[in-house]
């Protein structure tokens, strides 16, 4: 036995001595609270296969990578929209995002962060189908985030989030609960960078990098008073999401990005209906249906991969495929940037099995960077 082999046989033992209830009949969950919290923000990462936690080096950082903040000069605002599951034919069925970051010089970066799910208007009836009129459904989460420098290539950050669901204006009479329910919830993010030029030791003019991120959402107490179908407390969908980047750039003629990561959700559910709180979740969802990484768990892994190119700091094309096993659901993914002075215009497609209600979502997405009107730079990447 090496000693990396007996190092995770000491950690899983660990686990299970603190966490004894997972020796029941354990499932992996996709039905933990507000599950609009794990919907992607921006249309560039969607474009890329949603591969973008190692790489997060705009507004959109503050949802995949708060620690990639650190890295930005700049200030940013960006307004996002889609219709949301387009099979479905909802046309006010709509995904509709805000963030704006400012840096701070030599302190860190903040950023803002608003995303809103709205399901439309929805017919009410009393219990005899009496008309009573229509109310608006939506979800809300408003994030804070901040990323500092440790170091020049290692940044860590954090981000702290209001959570709101309204899909009922009334009670629900069955089960003495609320429809209108919020919470809260923290992030913690990490990324580091290294230059690789000094290993193939390429000219001034150009430079090779690898990025590492990491990022670990929805960490919160469980879902108060979670009374939609009359199922109790439920968890928030904890979740993360750790990556690999390689940026190639030479001058500003030619960038080329090529990211990988993979996600999982850290929620225990087991055969009884009862949850593991997010605290014990976070390791006991790693070895819930088989031994630590095995063949069973490591279908509970979300693949992502993507590539994106930069041609003359005006255009930029991107590919990208993600996959989700256990799910039975995988897409690939394209889109475009255009851009000018200090404004971008980006835009994604989806293009997955007919059968899936996300197949054919398209993003459109509007940037502003104050920077480059401030200092004269045309580089979205510097």
């Amino acid at each position: 036995m090496n000693k990396l082999s007996f190092f995770f046989r000491i950690l899983i033992f660990v686990f299970c001595v603190i966490t004894p209830k997972v020796t029941e009949a354990g499932m992996v969950s996709y039905a933990a609270a507000m599950q609009f919290l794990k919907i992607p923000v921006g249309a560039r990462s969607s474009g890329m296969g949603e591969a973008f936690t190692a790489i997060a080096d705009d507004a959109s950082a503050i949802w995949w990578n708060p620690a990639g903040m650190a890295f930005l000069p700049q200030s940013e605002l960006s307004v996002m929209c889609s219709k949301w599951l387009p099979q479905y034919n909802w046309d006010d069925l709509r995904l509709c995002n805000f963030s704006a970051m400012h840096n701070f010089e030599n302190i860190g970066t903040a950023g803002l962060n608003v995303t809103y799910n709205y399901f439309g208007k929805i017919q009410r009836t009393s219990a005899i189908g009496t008309d009573l009129g229509t109310f608006r459904a939506y979800e809300l989460a408003v994030t804070c985030a901040f990323g500092t420098k440790i170091t020049d290539n290692f940044a860590f950050g954090v981000a702290g989030k209001y959570i709101y669901s309204n899909n009922s204006p009334l009670d629900c009479e069955e089960c003495f609960g609320n429809d209108k329910v919020s919470g809260w919830a923290v992030d913690y993010s990490m990324m580091y960078k290294y230059n690789l030029d000094r290993i193939f030791k390429y000219p001034e003019a150009r430079f090779f990098r690898l990025q590492a991120g990491t990022n670990l959402v929805n960490i919160g107490p469980m879902i108060k008073e979670y009374k939609y179908y009359c199922t109790g407390d439920k968890p928030l969908p904890a979740n993360l999401r750790s990556g690999l980047a390689l940026i190639y750039q030479y001058e500003d003629y030619f960038k080329a990005s090529l990211s990988y990561e993979i996600e999982k959700e850290l929620v225990t559910l087991y055969s009884d209906g009862s949850f593991d709180p997010v605290y014990q979740a976070i390791f006991t969802s790693w070895h819930d249906d088989g031994d630590f990484l095995s063949p069973e768990e490591r279908r509970e892994f979300i693949r992502h991969a993507g590539i994106e190119l930069w041609f003359m700091n005006a255009a930029a094309l991107r590919f990208g495929h993600y996959n989700d096993i256990r799910g039975s659901f995988k897409g690939n993914t394209r889109g475009f940037s255009l851009q000018y002075m200090s404004l971008k215009f980006d835009y994604s497609y989806l293009s997955a099995d007919k059968n899936q209600p996300s197949n054919q979502t398209e993003r459109y997405q509007l940037s502003i960077f104050f920077h480059h009107i401030k200092k004269f730079d045309l580089t979205p990447w510097n």
